[in-house]
C-alpha cells in the first residue's frame, strides 16, 4: 500500500509492458491528499511552473496516464491548441475559460485528442483534477498564426472534421444533472454520469451517498483500475 504517488515525470520504458497504476490510498481522510508532494505543473505548451503546481494522485509511470490535482493561479493563460491525448478536467474550485466556455466550481470537461481548444484563462485561483489518458502535450504551433479567439477553435477544420467531435464535452455542470440509480449500486447511493467510452466501457461519474451509508459486510473485487 502506498500513501503517496511520487513520480511526477513519467517516461515510457524501453521494451516494457505497463503494469498499470500503482495502488494508492490516502491515510486518514480525503483531506490528506492536500499533503501529497507538490511539483511544478508541466504540460508542454499548457501548464508551467510560473502559474501552477501539480500533485500526482495516481498514475501509470510508463504511459503517463494520470490523475493530477493542479493548482493554477489567477492570470494563467494558454493559447489555441490541441492535446496529444484525451484529457478530462474537473474543476474543484475557482473558474477558468476555454474559449467561450466557462468551467467553474464542480464543472467537468472531456477533450478528445486533436480537438482545438482555447484560448485558456484562469479568471481566479483555481483547483482542478487534470486527467490525461497518456503523457500529454498541448500542441500550439499549428494555430499560432491565427487570431487568438474562441471562434478559431470552434470552427477550425481540425475540430469540425474530427471523428471525435461528437465525444467532445466542453462543459458539464454537475449541479444541473439528476441523480441516477443503477442495478449494481447498493441502496442509498446514486451517481451522476459524466462520460462513458463506448469502445472500452471506461467511465467517469460522481458517486453520492446518504448519511451513515454502509456498503455491506462483504469482500468485493473489481477487474479494472478504479479511483
Amino acid at each position: 500500500m502506498n500513501s503517496q504517488f511520487t513520480e511526477p515525470k513519467p517516461q515510457r520504458a524501453q521494451n516494457s509492458i505497463s503494469p498499470g497504476r500503482l495502488h494508492v490510498e490516502s491515510e486518514q481522510s480525503l483531506y490528506s491528499v492536500v499533503e501529497f508532494p507538490k511539483y511544478d505543473a508541466e504540460i508542454a505548451g499548457f501548464f508551467n511552473s510560473t502559474h501552477g503546481k501539480s500533485q500526482w494522485l495516481s498514475g501509470d509511470k510508463f504511459t503517463g496516464e494520470s490523475t493530477q490535482r493542479v493548482e493554477i493561479k489567477k492570470g494563467w493563460t494558454a493559447p489555441l491548441g490541441h492535446f496529444s491525448s484525451d484529457v478530462e478536467v474537473f474543476v474543484l474550485s475557482g473558474s477558468l475559460r476555454n474559449g467561450g466556455f466557462l468551467l467553474r466550481n464542480l464543472t467537468y470537461s472531456y477533450i478528445p485528442s486533436g480537438i482545438v481548444t482555447g484560448p485558456w484563462e484562469a479568471t481566479e485561483d483555481t483547483v482542478l483534477l487534470f486527467m490525461p489518458d497518456k503523457k500529454a502535450e498541448f500542441v500550439t504551433s499549428s494555430y499560432a498564426h491565427l487570431e487568438q479567439i474562441a471562434e478559431n477553435a470552434c470552427y477550425h477544420k481540425n475540430t469540425q472534421l474530427s471523428d471525435r467531435m461528437s465525444q467532445y464535452i466542453p462543459t458539464k455542470e454537475i449541479n444541473s444533472m439528476p441523480w441516477q440509480q443503477t442495478t449494481f449500486l447498493p441502496a442509498g447511493s446514486a451517481r451522476k454520469s459524466l462520460f462513458t467510452c463506448e469502445k472500452t466501457g471506461r467511465a467517469t461519474w460522481i458517486l453520492g451517498l446518504v448519511p451513515m451509508w454502509i456498503e455491506g459486510n462483504f469482500l468485493a473485487g473489481h477487474p479494472t483500475t478504479e479511483e
